[in-house]
């Protein structure tokens, strides 16, 4: 196993214990191969279904970071639409390119076939206006960051 395998698998440990969690995968630029030194390890855990609490953080192991987060089927359902409405692909992106690390009844599995067929329907066209903001969002967030690595 790669070292970030071995973070990953600590940090879950008391969690794949957990009654009301269900599953949980990988997924971002270490499944996919294409890690950067300053990449993080993208963890997304699926709860039961009706679970009424959701977590997301941050915690370093063995000097990586671990981005996770935790939420129930129907919350992932909601990020896709959400996503949708601005057409966006990212939470479902994260879905159909994970790798599954444990699935005690499937729950994982079958979200990602979903996922799967939310990637494949067309996205809306976003109004201008909108087109217009989002757009100014990547420029400023470039801009920023040219200042940034400049100072």
């Amino acid at each position: 196993m790669e070292d970030w395998e071995l973070a990953t698998w600590e940090f879950l440990r008391p969690w794949e214990r957990r009654k009301d969690v269900e599953g949980a995968f990988v997924c971002g630029s270490y499944v996919t191969g294409k890690p950067s030194p300053r990449s993080d390890v993208d963890l997304f855990m699926v709860t039961a279904d009706g679970t009424q609490w959701r977590e997301r953080g941050n915690r370093v192991v063995d000097g990586l970071l671990i981005e996770y987060f935790l939420n129930p089927p129907a919350q992932c359902r909601r990020y896709w639409e959400t996503d949708d409405e601005r057409s966006r692909r990212a939470s479902v992106t994260m879905f159909c390119t994970g790798r599954i690390l444990f699935d005690k009844r499937g729950v994982v599995r079958e979200l990602m076939r979903e996922a799967a067929r939310w990637r494949k329907r067309p996205l809306p066209r976003l109004p201008r206006a909108l087109r217009e903001s989002e757009l100014y969002a990547i420029w400023d967030t470039v801009d920023n960051t040219l200042d940034a690595a400049e100072q």
